[in-house]
């Protein structure tokens, strides 16, 4: 019996093992899948376009369109990390993505899915060695066999340290290397990766005591970790450094000075160098664009205490007339550059201007911020070809009545590659393609240089009821060579359509009691007549406005217009508002137009030039107010007043009324006099009056009766009774007038006391003024009292 070959024994033993895998947990299955895929001959590749950001519980991951800017996570991001990620390095094979954390020391290491870009931390994650303090930087090899991490802190003071990984694809996991970790020649300032995989670069700065800030660039060997250094010598402080993504050429920042590096395609350094060492100012943070036509350098200055950034051209090292960027602009320390399209990810999407350099914002937020990582699908190459980047991929106009035009809306075309785009056709094609119409400055067939663009607007009518669709097809030398915009719009049966103009109306400030006017323009913008049934005036101060419209009281035609005038003459000082509301077949009615106002007083009431609004008067002296009435501009008319609350003894004396014209101050007196002179009441005796009025005829008629009884006497004797009785008569009477005669037909001596005069008491009191005046359209004005002060001692 033949003996197995070695290969056969091989083959059985990993049978068993995998035998032995499937029998666990779900996540030897996953284990077991993950050798099988990263022992495979050919090493995985990323298959889309993906970004690798840190996220608050481990990674996020999008895919990119490097047209639009923009990032669409993939499904189930972001994903979760034992560890917070502070800095991050993609396997060049496109198996593993690695995450270091500062502060706890640890690396962790995840599984990428090449198709999805989902990630899976490994069962082990996360590594360390014996070395690895405050990891920094990672940086991956073409091999995909080792990963090199550089500690900011080594085994020595100031200087920190670099060591590497095994990548252990066998068993998902990080080996230390047993070299342990080498201490570099100062402390870690800045990093970079070149794309080929090859080289990697630091830039250090060594602040220890024996040599004072020696800036050192370093070039590691990425198949064995070793490094060749540049010194720049004592005096020149490291601060940071960027490396072009397309690997042309390295920027190195030093105190008051930057300076560029040309790169060979091996990664190594290029014959040709420049140093720019007037910045001024101090390097803190710098960036490449995608195509390493521009340097973008985060400069502090000392003097204003602030940080700009500012923009130079790599070679020669020049800063730009456009430099530096606004204040507001985002300093480059939170840039992302997208390394296959013009594209900066800040705190918005950025889009370079090949021409200036200046970022345009594309996108009003971007969901990634450092660190974060793009990565290279096979055969990705930067764009540098021609692009034509559309500022929206479909137009919808809304709803339109039939035989109406909508507003135009604009498309924007922007050369976004790195050669011209030549336009060479724009036109509307589609089933409704009559009922839209474009105007643009595009002026095709033409070439766009990059970064600039054309516009095209377009417009919607529909001819019938229902869905409209058409597309606006752009033809030119981008790849695609023919893309398409959606246009779509929905037509409507012939109404009449109601447009206000102005929709709103401010008649601003008016002094209080004029009149000023303005008119709204009532325009069917319809396809069917409108009849307006009813114009009001409502609100909180109808009072104060007033319309006329008689123009809007008939049937008026499409496209036809009236007008409404409106009057605001204020009776009160302050805002003042109302509304004007149109009633109709508008479908949309009613229509309210808000009409407002602010009015200043028609009138400032006050002292006159040496006159004041208390007066001091002793009681029986007159007080006087010398005042004058201001008026608002444009107000004229008179004013009269109204005393009140003067005090017990005291009278308030007004003019009748006071003329107020040209703003000119009009002046008036306010007097109030008081009683006073408080003295006893004197006794007034009572005149002799013989014959008070006209009491003595009764009395004489009384006396001739009595006479005549006597002198008849006789005569009466045989009527004695009757002539007792008369004599009684004439003694009541006799009594009657002599009484009568003493109270009111003559004398006595008796006194009689006169009333006390009103004297005004002693203190203070508040004499009203209430002013009336009339608007220039004969209502009464709602007008503030005026108060004066009056003190009787």
């Amino acid at each position: 019996m033949a003996t197995p070959s070695r290969a056969v024994l091989r083959l059985g033993e990993a049978l068993r093992v995998l035998i032995a895998l499937f029998s666990r947990t779900k996540r030897a299955i996953f284990f077991c899948c993950a050798v099988l895929a990263s022992s495979s001959s050919s090493p995985a590749q990323f298959q889309s376009a993906f970004v690798f950001a840190a996220d608050p519980i481990g990674v996020a991951v999008y895919t990119r369109n490097d047209v639009t800017g923009v990032l669409t996570p993939v499904a189930g991001s972001p994903f979760s990390s034992k560890e917070v990620v502070t800095s991050m390095a993609l396997d060049f094979t496109g198996r593993y993505l690695f995450a270091s954390n500062r502060t706890n020391s640890k690396i962790s290491m995840f599984t990428v899915d090449p198709f999805s870009g989902a990630l899976l931390e490994v069962p082990n994650s996360p590594f360390a060695s014996l070395f690895t303090n405050q990891p920094v930087f990672l940086s991956t090899e073409s091999s995909g066999q080792f990963l090199y991490v550089i500690n900011f802190n080594g085994s020595n003071a100031f200087v920190s340290s670099v060591e590497s990984f095994h990548i252990d694809s066998a068993n998902l996991g990080l080996v230390p290397s047993s070299s342990g970790a080498t201490d570099l020649p100062g402390l870690f300032k800045g990093g970079a990766t070149h794309p080929n995989g090859k080289v990697f670069y630091a830039y250090l700065n060594d602040p220890s005591p024996s040599n004072p800030n020696a800036a050192t660039f370093l070039l590691f060997d990425s198949s064995n970790g070793t490094f060749a250094a540049t010194t720049s010598g004592p005096g020149a402080t490291a601060h940071c450094l960027a490396l072009d993504p397309q690997a042309q050429s390295i920027a190195l920042g030093s105190d008051l000075q930057i300076s560029t590096r040309s790169l060979q395609p091996d990664g190594t350094l290029g014959q040709f160098g420049n140093v720019n060492g007037s910045v001024g100012g101090t390097p803190a943070f710098m960036a490449f664009d995608t195509f390493g036509r521009f340097l973008y350098v985060t400069l502090y200055h000392a003097l204003s205490n602030s940080y700009r950034v500012h923009i130079f051209s790599p070679a020669p090292l020049q800063e730009l007339p456009n430099s530096p960027l606004p204040p507001s602009f985002p300093l480059t320390v939170g840039w992302t550059v997208d390394p296959t399209a013009p594209l900066i990810y800040a705190d918005q999407v950025y889009q370079v201007d090949a021409q200036t350099g200046i970022p345009n914002p594309i996108l009003s937020t971007s969901p990634i911020s450092p660190p974060a990582i793009f990565s290279r699908p096979p055969g990705s190459q930067p764009v540098i070809g021609p692009v034509a980047l559309l500022s929206a991929a479909a137009l919808s106009f809304g709803s339109l009545s039939v035989g109406q035009t909508s507003s135009a809306q604009t498309l924007t075309i922007t050369s976004n590659g790195g050669q011209a785009l030549s336009l060479n056709t724009l036109t509307i094609t589609g089933l409704n393609a009559v009922e839209f119409a474009k105007t643009d400055t595009c002026h095709v067939p033409t070439a766009l240089p990059p970064g600039q663009s054309c516009s095209v607007l377009l417009t919607f009518s529909p001819l019938g009821t229902g869905t409209r669709s058409a597309a606006l097809t752009i033809t030119d030398n981008a790849s695609p060579a023919t893309e398409s915009v959606p246009l779509s719009g929905t037509g409507l049966a012939a109404a009449p359509a109601v447009t206000l103009i102005p929709g709103t109306l401010d008649f601003g400030t008016t002094t209080q009691g004029t009149s000023t006017t303005a008119n709204i323009s009532v325009k069917n913008a319809g396809t069917a007549t409108l009849h307006i049934t009813n114009v009001a005036l409502g609100g909180a101060n109808a009072n104060d406005f007033a319309f006329s419209a008689p123009s809007c009281n008939s049937a008026i035609s499409a496209n036809a217009a009236c007008t409404i005038t409106v009057t605001f003459t204020p009776l009160a000082a302050g805002l003042r508002s109302a509304a004007i509301t149109l009633t109709d077949d508008d479908p949309n009615s009613p229509q309210v137009v808000s009409v407002s106002g602010n009015a200043n007083p028609a009138f400032v009431a006050g002292g006159a030039p040496g006159g004041s609004t208390s007066a001091s008067v002793t009681a029986g002296q007159m007080a006087q107010y010398q005042l004058q009435l201001t008026p608002g501009p444009g107000y004229m008319g008179s004013v009269s007043f109204t005393c009140s609350g003067a005090p017990l003894g005291a009278t308030c004396h007004v003019p009748s009324s006071v003329p107020v014209a040209n703003g000119a101050p009009s002046p008036f007196t306010i007097t109030v006099s008081t009683s006073g002179g408080a003295m006893l009441p004197r006794s007034i005796p009572a005149r002799f009056r013989p014959f008070g009025g006209f009491r003595w005829l009764p009395c004489l008629a009384l006396a001739t009766a009595l006479l005549m009884m006597i002198v008849y006497r006789r005569a009466f004797e045989s009527m004695a009774h009757a002539r007792r009785m008369a004599l009684r008569g004439a003694l009541v009477a006799m009594v009657s007038c002599a009484a009568l005669s003493t109270g009111g037909c003559g004398g006595g001596g008796a006194a009689v006391l006169a009333p006390p005069p009103i004297i005004t008491p002693t203190g203070t009191s508040t004499i009203v003024l209430t002013p009336t005046a009339m608007s220039s359209s004969g209502q009464p004005l709602q007008l503030q009292p005026i108060q004066l002060t009056l003190t009787v001692k």
